[in-house]
């Protein structure tokens, strides 16, 4: 056990000066991240996360959260707890298990994993912090007005709700194209009637957050004909569980979600002229 332990660390420690140093290059100088440099991260990162986790049998297994289980705002991250990939408790959580745990769970690569986790911290001013999750609900942090099941925070809360709104959750279902799936058209439109409904505030890059969100969902079940279907929705991102036999088809890398998420933007443009003309 000490071995692995040791060895976790050790490929832990490679794997991050490599991937902030790619991921420095990105964000500066717009350096393009080759295929094989990510998997080449990806690799070293999984190596001591699949180690570990063969020790914990469980790990994968939903289990529905108790009562004293703490959750946060994002359904993909609470996913992740339902299913052991995190804490269950949802307590004692550091960037790196953020990392880790996307990586195993949703195959989500080692730079886009860094951005989201470390992101994450910064906005809620945790960034050297082990975290609840709870702590994502921080306000206006990575949490935000217009979400698609939870409703906007109180004003002058400092927290936004952390469970689901049965009444925006049917609304999201009724937005499936004829009942059966989604596509970059759909989550536009129902993240266009949240974002105008009245109260909600949300800065450009809170929008932008939501439209990742939206790309990240297309991205992990979307399918090579970009189309997400209605029974994913209700089971992971209203219920919170991975689908049953469910295993990643790809690797969601920062390009490709990036690439979803910009169609988004475009689409949602597109459809405000639309309505507007």
């Amino acid at each position: 056990m000490t071995f692995c332990i040791l060895e976790g660390m050790v490929y832990n420690l490679m794997m991050s000066l490599r991937a902030w140093s790619v991921t420095f290059r990105y964000i500066v100088f717009g350096y393009r991240v080759p295929l094989a440099d990510e998997k080449a991260i990806h690799d070293w990162f999984g190596k001591p996360w699949s180690v570990a986790r063969r020790r914990a049998p469980d790990v994968g297994v939903y289990v529905k959260p108790g009562k004293t289980d703490l959750r946060s705002p994002c359904p993909a991250v609470n996913t992740m707890a339902n299913h052991g990939f995190l804490p269950r408790n949802g307590r004692n959580i550091s960037g790196g298990d953020l990392v880790r745990a996307m990586s195993a769970t949703y195959n989500v690569s080692t730079p886009l994993g860094y951005i989201v986790a470390y992101g994450t911290l910064f906005l809620i001013g945790k960034l050297f912090h082990r975290v609840s999750l709870n702590d994502l609900a921080y306000h206006h942090g990575v949490e935000h007005d217009a979400s698609l099941t939870r409703q906007n925070a109180l004003p002058a809360a400092k927290h936004g709700p952390t469970h689901a709104c049965p009444v925006l959750c049917k609304q999201l279902l009724d937005d499936a194209h004829d009942g059966g799936y989604y596509t970059v058209e759909e989550l536009s439109k129902a993240r266009i009637r949240r974002e105008k409904e009245p109260g909600t505030s949300m800065d450009e890059l809170r929008k932008e957050i939501a439209r990742g969100e939206a790309a990240l969902a297309l991205n992990l079940f979307g399918g090579e004909d970009g189309k997400m279907p209605a029974e994913v929705m209700r089971t992971w991102w209203i219920g919170e569980r991975l689908p049953e036999e469910w295993v990643p088809s790809k690797e969601i890398t920062l390009f490709s979600t990036a690439k979803i998420a910009r169609q988004i933007r475009l689409t949602m443009n597109r459809l405000r002229k639309e309505e507007a003309s």
